[in-house]
């Protein structure tokens, strides 16, 4: 069986200011970011050792996986029997990626994922499709 990937508050935020962007200003592929963050977790629920380690972080054993087509990573650091989603950021992003890993680990708690629904870019509330189960920090 999978472990869950779960997704802190602080990624939450960014994946929705990440995708509000997306959808204003990427017409022709409004959909991609959120599809593409979607495969991203499944990729990472099956396989969590996929990811290239990334050792700035504060926090041992953090990897990241790139979004080939939108040039996203998702940062992510496996936990017992779960994955946990920290941070997703943009590639050419030059900011410190550490204080966000760090803050991010701390606490969990459920949330909805949001899917991509329509190429008009309304959101779907899902119960958890194929073991992916996102959270928040609280």
């Amino acid at each position: 069986m999978n472990p869950p990937v779960r997704i802190t508050l602080e990624a939450e935020a960014q994946i929705r200011e990440i995708d509000n962007w997306w959808c204003r200003n990427r017409s022709a592929a409004p959909d991609l970011f959120l599809d593409e963050m979607s495969a991203g977790f499944d990729i990472i629920g099956r396989a969590p050792m996929i990811g290239r380690l990334y050792r700035r972080s504060p926090i041992t054993g953090t990897r990241r996986l790139l979004l080939r087509e939108t040039r996203y990573y998702i940062y992510y650091v496996s936990i017992g029997s779960e994955v946990r989603v920290l941070a997703v950021w943009h590639a050419r992003r030059g900011l410190d990626r550490r204080s966000v890993c760090n803050r991010a680990h701390d606490k969990v708690r459920r949330c909805p994922f949001w899917t991509a629904a329509a190429a008009n870019c309304r959101r779907s509330k899902s119960t958890g499709a194929a073991g992916v189960d996102h959270l928040q920090t609280g």
